[in-house]
């Protein structure tokens, strides 16, 4: 009797060892390694505010002062310089160029002409924008902007492309709703736009042609929330809305919505940021209210999960992570809590 029930312990445990084995070969579950890094705080000197990494990664752009003065941070020899030399005020939303030359800047200024502005550094000047452009996005060469206009006097609302400057604008095609957001795809070919979600639905992610000026649906359900292409748009890190459930967590998928992957974090799609090679995007979380941020590194070929673990000092604040950036060189994640800078040595 005794043999006969330790031949059925074995034969159980080697039952579930198959299943387990099944899982992991078919990718049901997956092994989420965790890789030691390098934590430090950055001493800038001051809180800061729309931090921008140099092309190269050397330098650090943002506001300073509570966001009045636009400085350069280099991070290797800890010096900073002022870019334009009178404060900047009002300021609610930054879009910087590509090669980071120009600003367009979105201010609630009162009794100002315009809410959007051009602060071109070359010349240190900062020029109105129409007072109808709303939402932004600069075009890869950084020598022209696309944008929607909205004229509501007039009833007038499309996207239109024109120069930097707001020059030589072009009407697209029509919009429907207010408040666009735009995000690039597939080399810059197609510019996907989607209308704000609410908090219990999502929205359709649309792209136009750039070329054919013709209009496709990539998501033709409501699943969207906000979307983060990668620096080629070949793929994109979204919300997505689970309606069983009335949250969203993220996902990712090609720029046609191929290849689509969802992930298990309940996390907005700000605290994300992709590598400048495309191949893998990093995102913080919040899993629990009283512990620090979380992060996670997703290979995109393989899907390989990645727990970039860390240790702070006993004294420090709580991490709770935004406006991440990525070195040139993959190897180093910056972002700002609670308005300080800190960064994180990738493995």
């Amino acid at each position: 009797m005794k043999k006969i029930n330790v031949y059925l312990i074995f034969g159980a445990v080697a039952f579930i060892g198959l299943i387990i084995f099944v899982l992991f070969s078919f990718g049901v579950i997956k092994i989420t390694p965790s890789a030691k890094t390098v934590f430090s705080r950055i001493n800038v000197g001051e809180k800061i505010f729309f931090p921008q990494l140099s092309q190269d990664g050397s330098s650090l752009y943002y506001f300073g002062n509570q966001g009045v003065k636009l400085k350069k941070f280099n991070i290797s020899t800890k010096k900073t310089e002022i870019l334009y030399p009178d404060d900047i005020l009002y300021t609610y939303d930054v879009i910087w160029s590509p090669d980071k030359n120009k600003l367009i800047l979105k201010n609630s200024q009162p009794y100002t002409n315009t809410s959007t502005q051009l602060l071109d550094l070359k010349t240190k000047k900062i020029t109105d924008l129409d007072k109808n452009i709303q939402s932004v996005i600069w075009s890869n060469n950084s020598q022209n902007i696309y944008y929607q206009f909205q004229d509501q006097e007039k009833n007038l609302n499309y996207l239109a492309s024109a120069k930097f400057d707001g020059s030589s604008e072009q009407k697209i095609i029509d919009l429907d709703l207010p408040d666009y957001s735009f995000t690039w795809l597939d080399n810059f070919q197609k510019l996907g736009f989607w209308r704000p979600p609410t908090d219990v639905s999502g929205v359709k992610l649309k792209y136009l042609d750039i070329q054919m000026k013709t209009v496709s649906d990539i998501f033709n359900d409501d699943r969207l929330n906000k979307v983060i292409s990668s620096p080629n748009g070949q793929y994109f890190v979204y919300g997505r809305f689970y309606q069983n459930d009335n949250i969203f967590r993220l996902s990712y998928a090609k720029f046609d919505g191929t290849n689509n992957k969802d992930l298990n974090y309940q996390t907005s799609v700000e605290k994300t940021a992709w590598s400048p090679d495309n191949s893998f995007f990093v995102l913080a979380v919040k899993e629990k209210e009283t512990e620090n941020d979380k992060f996670y590194k997703i290979d995109i070929k393989n899907g390989k999960v990645t727990n970039l673990s860390y240790s702070n000092e006993k004294n420090q604040d709580m991490i709770a992570a935004e406006n991440l950036m990525l070195s040139s060189d993959n190897k180093t994640l910056y972002f700002t809590s609670n308005d300080l800078l800190y960064s994180l040595q990738l493995p």
